[in-house]
C-alpha cells in the first residue's frame, strides 16, 4: 500500500488485482495546450479592461478634489512636497515661471502647523511628488452625504446589471449547447450568434445608456468613470460578438462535445490459467 501511494502519480503503470481482474492504473496526464493559453490570456486581458473603471474610482477616492480634477489625470494619488528647513511639508502648486525655473507654492501642512498658508517661491527641482493616499476622505464623505440612500441605489443598480448579464450569458450558452448537438461546429456558432446576439446587444446597450448619464456630471472624476465604464462595456460586447466566435471557429477544440467521465483505472481480463500437461 505504501508503494502504491508513493507511485500513484508517477508515469509507471501499477498492476493490482481486483476480484480476479488485473487492474492497471492509468494516470491522467495533461500537457500544456497552446490553445488554452491563448484563450486564458484573452480572458485575463478582458478582465483587466473591466477592472480599469473600478481602479479609477478607487484611485480618485484617495485624492484631493483638486488632484482628482487635474488634467491630465494621474493614475495614483500623489501630493507635492517641499523640504523646508529640513522638514518635508505638503504644498499646493501655484504659478510657474518657466524662464526662471521656479514655482509658487502654498504650504498645506494642516491647521495645527504654524506655517500653514504661507506662500513661497521655490525651484521646480525642489518639488517632490509622493504617493499620498487620503484615507480620511472616507469618514469625511460619510458625514457629508446620506450614505444609506447612496448604498441602496448602488445595490439596486448593481444587482439588476448582474442579473441581466447572467440571463443573457446563460441564453447564449444554452443556445450554443442546443445547436451543437444537431449542427456542425461552424453552423452552430453562426446560429448561436444569429439567435442570441440580440440579447447581448440589448443588455449592453441598456448598460451603456445608464453609464452615459455620468458623462453629464459636473464632477470630472465621475465623467471619467462613466467614460471608462462605457468603453469597458463596449469592449466586452465586441469580444462577445467578434472575438469569441472567431476563437470558436479557429479552435474547435475550445468547445468540445460533452465528454464521458473517465474511469481512474482500466480493467483487463484475468490471465488464462496454465494448462496442465496430459
Amino acid at each position: 500500500m505504501v508503494i502504491l501511494s508513493t507511485f500513484e502519480h508517477s508515469s509507471f503503470d501499477i498492476p493490482r488485482t481486483f476480484r480476479g481482474y488485473a487492474v492497471t492504473y492509468a494516470p491522467n496526464k495533461k500537457k500544456l495546450d497552446a490553445h488554452a493559453v491563448l484563450v486564458y490570456s484573452l480572458l485575463f486581458f478582458g478582465a483587466f479592461l473591466l477592472l480599469i473603471p473600478f481602479y479609477w474610482m478607487l484611485s480618485n477616492s484617495l485624492k484631493t478634489e483638486a488632484e482628482a480634477s487635474k488634467v491630465p489625470p494621474t493614475l495614483l494619488p500623489l501630493a507635492s512636497y517641499v523640504d523646508i528647513e529640513g522638514e518635508p511639508l505638503e504644498v499646493s502648486l501655484g504659478e510657474v515661471n518657466e524662464a526662471q525655473g521656479t514655482v509658487t507654492v502654498t504650504i498645506k501642512a494642516g491647521d495645527a502647523h504654524p506655517r500653514t498658508g504661507e506662500t513661497l517661491t521655490v525651484a521646480q527641482s525642489e518639488v517632490e511628488r509622493r504617493f499620498t493616499p487620503r484615507w480620511a476622505n472616507y469618514p469625511a464623505s460619510l458625514k457629508r452625504m446620506n450614505f444609506t440612500d447612496a448604498l441602496a441605489n448602488t445595490t439596486v443598480i448593481t444587482v439588476l446589471c448582474v442579473i441581466g448579464q447572467i440571463l443573457s450569458s446563460s441564453l447564449v450558452g444554452f443556445g450554443f449547447a442546443r445547436f451543437r448537438r444537431t449542427l456542425p461546429h461552424r453552423e452552430a456558432v453562426h446560429e448561436t450568434i444569429a439567435h442570441e446576439g440580440a440579447a447581448l446587444i440589448t443588455t449592453s446597450s441598456v448598460l451603456l445608456c445608464g453609464f452615459s448619464v455620468l458623462l453629464l456630471a459636473s464632477f470630472l472624476p465621475t465623467c471619467h468613470f462613466g467614460l471608462l465604464t462605457g468603453v469597458a462595456i463596449a469592449a466586452a460586447l465586441l469580444g462577445d460578438l467578434v472575438v469569441l466566435p472567431g476563437l470558436l471557429l479557429l479552435f474547435p477544440r475550445l468547445a468540445p462535445a460533452p465528454a464521458q467521465p473517465r474511469a481512474p483505472f482500466e480493467l483487463e481480463p484475468p490471465p488464462e490459467p496454465p494448462t496442465s500437461a496430459a
